[in-house]
């Protein structure tokens, strides 16, 4: 997050979220947060997730689209933390100090640990599989209540229409093959079965695992993309901490094999869009290349960006695949 969103983000503005919600600044306890600032506190004797979001990350409208999203699916089965009004009865609550504008929403706490922290057993794949067939499913009979609050696509996230911006000047063959392939996929159809508002990073990072229960939280990436891809972006990460090729090649198969086995209980997909998956764990990867120039220190990375950077420029420029598989021969 840019310092200098940081410091406009000044006290004053914390005792005015305090009291729209209903709750004491000084009890905030703030929280990792990636492009928001996060704090949990307490209010009507419950624990609640504060959000605030600087205007350049997110406009207002884009906000009550997520919101809306989101208890959607809790009204529908889907375990996710629903988004809680102000004590004046708005989802959204602004905070403008005249040089700057913060977006203030109220989230409910829920209770379990990170997916990441938990062995990845056959079973657990199959739940996950099943939240995100059954989250792809629901897509098919929502409609914003607001045309002007539906989320945006894919291609106009800010990483692919600034892609040229954020990349180093010497960065022109990956900027070729990004645009590329984003040309690419453009070709796709679009259609109701294949297509519509996906959470956008449904990472472990973004599940937690109470007993049976996985939880789905920070929707702030959502948006209408492709259903594979997100299957593609769900993969990526096991598979791109894997050096070993062989052992990379396993783990797809078998994730793929008990994921798509949950999937396929809740929602359908067909099958030739497996035929594309290199394809979006391209835009997975180059998305994640491009977002580390946007948001890191390059000279001080951590150990995870440091890995993942390493050779990855060299890796797209010559198409080196995310994994060695043909995707579309994979029983699944």
């Amino acid at each position: 997050m840019k310092q200098e969103i940081i410091d406009k983000l000044s006290h004053d503005i914390l005792i005015e979220v305090a009291r729209y919600f209903e709750c004491r600044s000084d009890d905030f306890v703030q929280l990792d947060g990636f492009e928001n600032f996060l704090y949990e506190t307490e209010r009507y004797g419950k624990q609640f997730i504060l959000r605030i979001t600087h205007e350049s990350h997110r406009n207002e409208n884009q906000l009550n689209g997520e919101l809306e999203w989101i208890n959607y699916l809790a009204d529908n089965g889907v375990a996710t933390p629903r988004a809680i009004p102000s004590a004046n009865g708005r989802m959204i609550e602004t905070v403008d100090t005249g040089d700057a504008c913060f977006y203030v929403s109220c989230f409910e706490k829920v209770p379990g640990k990170h997916l990441y922290g938990f062995e990845l057993t056959d079973d657990l794949l199959v739940r996950w599989g099943r939240l995100t067939g059954r989250m792809h499913r629901l897509v098919g009979n929502y409609q914003p209540s607001n045309p002007d609050s539906a989320r945006y696509s894919w291609d106009e996230e800010d990483d692919v229409i600034k892609a040229e911006k954020y990349l180093p000047a010497n960065q022109t063959k990956v900027l070729y093959k990004f645009e590329e392939l984003i040309k690419s996929l453009r070709q796709l159809p679009q259609d109701k079965k294949s297509y519509g508002l996906i959470h956008g990073d449904l990472n472990p990072s973004n599940i937690l695992v109470d007993n049976d229960i996985l939880y789905v939280i920070d929707f702030d990436d959502c948006r209408y993309e492709w259903f594979i891809s997100e299957i593609a972006s769900i993969l990526f990460y096991p598979i791109i901490d894997e050096p070993i090729e062989e052992r990379k090649q396993n783990l797809a198969v078998n994730f793929l094999k008990h994921f798509m086995s949950g999937y396929s209980e809740e929602n359908q997909i067909d099958r030739l869009w497996f035929g594309q998956f290199h394809q979006f764990l391209k835009l997975r990867e180059i998305g994640q290349y491009i977002s580390i120039y946007r948001n890191c220190d390059m000279d001080n990375l951590n150990n995870w960006c440091r890995m993942f950077m390493q050779g990855r420029k060299e890796m797209i420029e010559n198409d080196v695949p995310v994994v060695n598989l043909d995707f579309a021969l994979i029983k699944c």
